[in-house]
C-alpha cells in the first residue's frame, strides 16, 4: 500500500503541516491564510478518497 500511495501520502502529510502552520489565534489575519487552510482541506479530502479508491481497484483485482 505505502509503495502504491506514496505520492499521496506525502501530498496528505504537507497539506496538514500547513494547516497546522496557520495562526488560529490571530482574528484578523489576512484571507489569504484561510484560502490556504481551504485549499489545503480540500486536497487532504481528495488525496484520501484517491487513495481509497486506490486501494479498492487494487484489492479488486486480486
Amino acid at each position: 500500500m505505502i509503495k502504491r500511495n506514496l505520492a499521496s501520502i506525502f501530498v496528505i502529510a504537507s497539506c496538514v503541516l500547513g494547516i497546522l502552520n496557520i495562526d488560529f489565534s490571530n482574528i484578523s489575519a489576512p484571507p489569504n491564510e484561510y484560502w490556504l487552510l481551504i485549499f489545503s482541506s480540500l486536497i487532504i479530502l481528495a488525496s484520501i478518497i484517491f487513495t481509497l479508491n486506490t486501494e479498492s481497484k487494487f484489492n479488486k483485482n486480486k
